[in-house]
């Protein structure tokens, strides 16, 4: 039984994700969402009280993956600076891949609520989150200044790799990214990066 009610769920998230990017979070309905699926809107009700915790919970989908696919790239190499780089890549290439950015879309337009709290606190934070345990660890085997405030470090990371890569795909109608720009992207993030928060010892 637990298992089929974890796949319900998913299928659930699965079918709300298509109809958010297909018609945005006011062009659907609990109604439309319970119709897609197949089944009754009690069912639907059982699992999620509002649309707004499903398009939550879709986001979060999308969240978990970039968090999943982040932590490998962290673990790709014990040489920091290729570490950052492999990451960054992996970091610029889903946020820029289109479903993602209309993802991105779909919640900016939702952010001033409790959906952008949550995807902030559950999604956004959590993500980096992880990126600053690196950032810890690095500035504890001395890879990293001493006394930098980690979290504005991650920041600043997120800066500088994403330059105006994101702002260009969120909004420009019609934009193309090429490898060789995400690459240049990260080469010179990274690097302005390692140049203010590297440790001198390790130069």
């Amino acid at each position: 039984m637990r298992k089929k009610t974890t796949e319900k769920r998913e299928q659930i998230i699965n079918v709300a994700s298509k109809l958010f990017l297909k018609k945005g979070f006011d062009g659907i309905s609990m109604d439309l969402i319970a119709k897609t699926v197949g089944g009754s809107k009690a069912t639907l009700y059982s699992y999620f009280k509002k649309k707004e915790d499903i398009f939550i919970e879709v986001v979060l989908n999308f969240a978990q993956k970039l968090k999943g696919d982040k932590s490998k790239a962290l673990e790709s190499s014990d040489d920091f600076p290729v570490k950052l780089k492999n990451f960054a890549l992996e970091h610029l290439n889903f946020m820029l891949s289109p479903k993602m950015v209309s993802v991105r879309r779909l919640v900016i337009v939702q952010g001033q609520s409790a959906i952008g709290q949550a995807v902030y606190e559950r999604g956004f934070k959590a993500c980096w989150q992880t990126v600053e345990e690196i950032i810890i660890e690095a500035v504890k085997e001395g890879a990293l200044k001493k006394d930098i405030h980690t979290w504005v470090a991650t920041m600043h990371l997120k800066g500088l790799i994403e330059a105006d890569l994101i702002e260009k795909s969120m909004l420009c109608s019609k934009f193309s990214i090429t490898p060789h720009e995400i690459s240049k992207a990260v080469e010179m993030g990274v690097n302005v990066f390692l140049t203010y928060y590297g440790s001198k010892e390790r130069e």
